[in-house]
């Protein structure tokens, strides 16, 4: 007994249809993997030849909060272009750069190598816990001068 097979009419995609779904889910995945590794990369931030987060390390200076004034002293050689003021209060903190503050002449071009600066804060400061002061830099990069706020570690706690 010999069994026939039947081969029955089915129908699939087209080569065409194949071959442009192949093609867009090749671009897609290729954007996909693109915008991972480029939100991966940052720009990279120089000043004098190093990388910014490097020259934090050199950053040198001195704060002090006394009855409402903020005095800082610049005792390294790295100017210091601005200053990042986290202020904690009741578990909640607040971020301000110290040119922001209304009142307050911070120097337009920064803290040179031995510069210093005392303005009013207490506006600002009000019933706060904890302040923490940090140096923000300005360097190159491709695209031209960026400002870059050195982390939390280069900062000084001050009591308020």
């Amino acid at each position: 007994m010999v069994k026939k097979f039947r081969i029955k009419n089915k129908r699939g995609l087209s080569p065409v249809i194949t071959t442009v779904l192949l093609i867009a889910l090749v671009v897609v995945s290729t954007s996909i993997v693109f915008l991972w590794f480029r939100g991966m990369v940052e720009e990279g931030v120089t000043k004098f030849g190093k990388n910014i987060k490097l020259v934090c390390d050199d950053v040198d200076f001195k704060a002090e909060y006394n009855a409402g004034t903020l005095s800082v002293v610049n005792n390294g050689n790295i100017p210091i272009y601005n200053l990042n003021l986290r202020i904690s209060s009741g578990g909640n903190f607040e971020t301000r750069e110290i040119s922001e503050i209304s009142g307050v002449d911070w120097p337009e071009t920064g803290l040179a190598q031995g510069g210093s600066f005392a303005g009013n804060i207490a506006g600002e400061v009000g019933s706060a816990s904890e302040m923490i002061v940090s140096p923000i830099l300005v360097g190159t990069s491709s695209s031209g001068q960026k400002t870059y706020i050195c982390g939390g570690q280069y900062g000084k706690e001050l009591p308020v």
